[in-house]
């Protein structure tokens, strides 16, 4: 597996990882296994989901995008700027509210519709940090 992002403020996470082979094709789409992995001192849990890599609505694209709402949010610090990935909701996904500290959440999906909510006081280099590990998730999961 490799990570495409991880928040980490050093004591609590959200971590996505994927599996380097798809799991099934369909048209220009391949669809990937992934967790999302909640870790902090109180729970450690994760969800499973798939991502769509390739074609049109290729969700690590989504999430290039949806780093660069939250980096301009970092920048300005426009109200209200929450972002949600992946936007197909159907398995597990992560909600993520521009805040000090951000609020993250990381919702099973249609299985149980349980969500945790953590917040998380980024350290001020993680959107490079995310940056780069999203490029390097790319070369991987890219034939």
């Amino acid at each position: 597996m490799v990570e495409v992002f991880r928040l980490d403020d050093g004591s609590q996470s959200v971590v996505l990882k994927v599996a380097i082979e798809p799991s099934f094709r369909s048209g220009d789409h391949r669809y990937h296994n992934a967790e999302l992995i909640v870790q902090s001192d109180w729970i450690n849990t994760r969800t499973d989901l798939d991502v769509r890599i390739g074609g049109a609505d290729d969700e690590l694209t989504e999430w290039a995008e949806l780093l660069q709402r939250l980096g301009d949010w970092e920048i300005n610090g426009e109200p209200n700027t929450t972002v949600e990935w992946p936007s197909s909701g159907e398995g597990g996904y992560v909600r993520i509210a521009a805040d000090d500290p951000y609020q993250v959440s990381v919702t099973d999906g249609p299985r149980t519709g349980i969500t945790i909510q953590i917040p998380l006081d980024l350290p001020a280099e993680w959107l490079d940090v995310n940056t780069a590990m999203l490029d390097q998730a790319r070369l991987r999961l890219t034939p």
